[in-house]
């Protein structure tokens, strides 16, 4: 007898704790959905891509009703992944609290590229997935255009694509990105133009405007070139005098005079 006594303290716990399980379980299955709370980027500045109509409109894909319905009845990864299949969501949360509300997380897309197409206008995220552009509101981003022919495609990304498709939307994806990395070159840079022959432009805000960019080869290098060149000082003072920039050859920054 004297060895059972000290397990007896946790044989209760044990008990209390499946009670307790069980009355939550039991409980829980008894509440009823009644109210709906959307939350787009909950606590951040981000521009609003999207609005709870277009959430709605996801839910109601699933043809399913969930106001007035048992939690338990309510198929909650349904919901989810008929929201998350939206394109500008990244991801989504839904979950139900006691009190019956059920909140819906949603996390958005980053738009960091707008293209400007031939057939075709839309936006590039973070992650090189292709975003139609919102009613709801135009990301200040930077522009591609001229030369592209790629149109918008749902579900598509240009980091991941057959191989008989172009380059030309992961070179421009590439440029950017890297642009965006470069506080400097970012605040610069509004603008990537694609000529007939394919070969980039830069376009920017101060000094020469137009910046012969090239091909994609050893892009990093004649970001940094083109930096360099920025923050001589020489240069700032003479800006006036310079039509245009090239770094499309090889480790070289040649300028146009007027």
């Amino acid at each position: 007898m004297r060895k059972i006594v000290p397990y007896i303290p946790l044989i209760v716990l044990l008990i209390v704790s499946a009670v307790s399980v069980g009355f939550s379980e039991s409980y829980r299955s008894k509440i009823v959905c009644k109210n709906v709370v959307f939350a787009i980027d909950e606590n951040t500045d981000k521009p609003k891509l999207l609005d709870e109509s277009d959430i709605l409109g996801g839910i109601k894909k699933t043809k399913k009703d969930f106001i007035g319905k048992r939690i338990q009845d309510i198929p909650m990864h349904t919901i989810e992944d008929a929201i998350s299949a939206i394109p500008s969501v990244l991801s989504c949360d839904c979950y139900v609290t006691i009190d019956g509300t059920m909140y819906v997380k949603v996390q958005q897309r980053i738009p960091v590229l707008r293209i400007v197409g031939l057939h075709d206008n839309y936006y590039i995220d973070e992650h090189g997935r292709l975003l139609p552009l919102s009613l709801n509101y135009t990301a200040r981003t930077l522009v591609a255009s001229g030369n592209i022919s790629e149109g918008f495609r749902k579900a598509c990304n240009v980091m991941v694509k057959p191989e008989s498709d172009s380059n030309s939307l992961k070179d421009i994806f590439l440029i950017t990105m890297a642009i965006r990395k470069n506080t400097f070159l970012h605040s610069l840079i509004e603008q990537i133009y694609v000529n007939n022959t394919q070969q980039y432009i830069l376009i920017s805000k101060i000094g020469p405007a137009i910046v012969e960019f090239g091909s994609i080869d050893e892009y990093e290098k004649k970001l940094e070139n083109l930096q360099a060149f920025y923050k001589s000082q020489k240069v700032r003072e003479n800006w006036h005098l310079y039509e245009k920039i090239s770094v499309k050859y090889n480790n070289q920054v040649v300028c146009t005079k007027y």
